[in-house]
């Protein structure tokens, strides 16, 4: 069992979502949290049917990476929360952690 948290961008739609739906499907191998991220939370209905399915696994974190300032916000969130971050899963090719 893989413990600790995975880390997936752009997971309102495509392959993020695809990726959290086939992870909290899994029994053997799967993070323990999963934190999805996606520019705006609110429109992401089927993400937000994953997480109220499965509100211990999947937790949902607004993230624009196209904006620094939306990066910062969400550093510190997950600073104040799910630390123990394993892998990330990103769609946009270079990604850059400050934790």
């Amino acid at each position: 069992m893989l413990t600790g948290c995975m880390l997936v961008t752009g997971s309102s739609r495509g392959i993020g979502l695809e990726l959290i739906k086939q992870l909290v499907g899994r029994r053997v191998v799967s993070p323990k949290v999963i934190i999805a991220t996606c520019r705006n939370p609110d429109a992401a209905g089927e993400l937000q049917d994953l997480q109220r399915d499965h509100p211990d696994t999947v937790v949902i974190k607004r993230l624009d990476v196209t904006h620094y300032e939306s990066l910062g916000r969400f550093v510190e969130s997950i600073k104040v929360g799910q630390t123990n971050l394993r892998i990330m899963q990103t769609l946009y090719g270079v990604a850059i952690l400050y934790i």
